[in-house]
């Protein structure tokens, strides 16, 4: 392209819409260290004490609570802040979806909960989503017992995506699901009364499976992965997810701690 136009080679990728870009031999780090303080000052909590977890696991959310209203123009925005946030830092996905749901007249509750995960992210501002490079790029999946469909129309999408970038997959994506039942339908295709109001076209995930595309597994909820994108587990919980998907501490001096 530098034959055809005039440009400037800069060098790596380091630094591109609030994303922080560490490039290693062994993989790619991403993070949005500035980005968070510059949420932290925009919203004068730049001085806060930081929260443990993203959510208070016994907090109970509803759209109307009898508390007053809050400000919708401010709370919209704190909430688009973390929204953005996300795309570095997966495990505060599930916090940010809850208080997605009350942009529309959000009462006194909803902006306090949206401000303790700005206050979590105060203390883990170093940390980051790290793909580590191999020669093998292997796509693998995670699904709770909604009969793993939408998870297998993501592979499928994924797989075509991978292919028209190069990265073909040569073997099965595999899908690990904490329900036995379902796996089981997937590799039995006999009719059951069980399954007789599972609509035809979600049975096309036996397909997937008869010809080689996807192989559900099974593994025990404690190592669900997706249990952190659906529900706000305890403390021990949410670290151990953390660092089971890719969520990892930078260190300015020696890379990504891994």
């Amino acid at each position: 392209m530098m034959s055809e136009f005039q440009m400037t080679d800069l060098g790596l990728l380091q630094y591109f819409l609030g994303l922080e870009v560490e490039q290693r031999s062994n993989g790619i780090f991403l993070n949005q260290r500035k980005y968070i303080q510059d949420l932290l000052k925009k919203f004068n909590m730049d001085e806060c004490d930081a929260a443990i977890t993203p959510m208070n696991t016994n907090d109970k959310f509803q759209r109307d609570d009898g508390t007053p209203s809050a400000d919708e123009k401010l709370y919209r925005s704190l909430v688009g802040g973390l929204n953005y946030l996300t795309h570095t830092r997966p495990d505060i996905s599930y916090c940010v979806s809850v208080v997605s749901r009350y942009l529309h007249k959000p009462s006194k509750q909803h902006p306090g909960a949206a401000k303790r995960i700005l206050k979590y992210v105060v203390g883990t501002s170093e940390y980051g989503i790290w793909y580590s490079k191999s020669e093998e790029f292997k796509h693998i999946g995670y699904t709770d017992s909604d009969w793993a469909g939408a998870a297998a129309r993501q592979a499928v999408w994924l797989r075509k995506l991978l292919a028209d970038l190069g990265y073909k997959q040569k073997g099965v994506t595999e899908l690990w699901c904490d329900n036995k039942s379902s796996i089981a339908m997937t590799k039995n295709p006999a009719f059951h009364a069980r399954t007789k109001n599972i609509k035809v076209q979600h049975h096309f995930i036996r397909k997937l499976v008869s010809d080689g595309s996807v192989e559900l597994k099974f593994c025990g909820t404690n190592l669900q992965n997706a249990d952190l994108f659906t529900k706000g587990p305890s403390q021990a919980k949410h670290q151990f997810f953390m660092e089971r998907i890719g969520v990892k501490m930078f260190e300015s001096r020696g890379g990504v701690e891994i």
